[in-house]
């Protein structure tokens, strides 16, 4: 295997510099050229972040209570949840569960468009929440499920 000695340089450098590097056998790899982005921004940049989708507001379906004592459920969030957890019963992987929130409006905490990834990373979260969703009398409506039938209580 070839040896190969790198360089990078630290500081913006001139063209005479690039002259002497040529000069000594250097070769240019990579160059990348920078300036500011005064465009103005495109559709795809973050919606306006709500109150409570900061980083602080607690696990994914829940949110900070007024009283910053508790957490509450966040309907939006707690939607989002319900939606990925029927779409995954019905066996939707995560680029379909993906595209519906996307295409029924939903954002990500950061207000970016849903993807693959951003549904798998929220997945421990649905895994957490799981229990209150599939007892809740929600779920029975949404999925038509009966309310369950108490067991008998053995005698004693």
């Amino acid at each position: 295997m070839k040896r190969v000695q790198r360089f990078d340089p630290s500081s913006p450098f001139d063209f005479e510099e690039m002259k002497r590097a040529l000069a000594d056998q250097w070769r240019p790899v990579s160059i990348i050229w920078e300036k500011p982005d005064l465009s103005p921004p495109a559709e795809s940049a973050p919606l306006p972040l709500p109150p409570s989708a900061s980083a602080t507001a607690g696990p994914y379906g829940l949110q900070i209570a007024e009283n910053c004592r508790q957490l509450e459920v966040n309907p939006n969030e707690a939607e989002v949840l319900f939606l990925m957890m029927e779409m995954t019963a019905a066996d939707q992987r995560d680029p379909a569960i993906a595209q519906e929130l996307n295409r029924r409006g939903f954002r990500t905490r950061d207000g970016w468009p849903w993807t693959p990834v951003s549904v798998f990373q929220v997945l421990p979260r649905l895994i957490e929440a799981a229990p209150q969703i599939l007892n809740s009398e929600q779920w029975r409506r949404r999925t038509h499920i009966p309310t369950p039938i108490p067991s008998p209580s053995k005698p004693s």
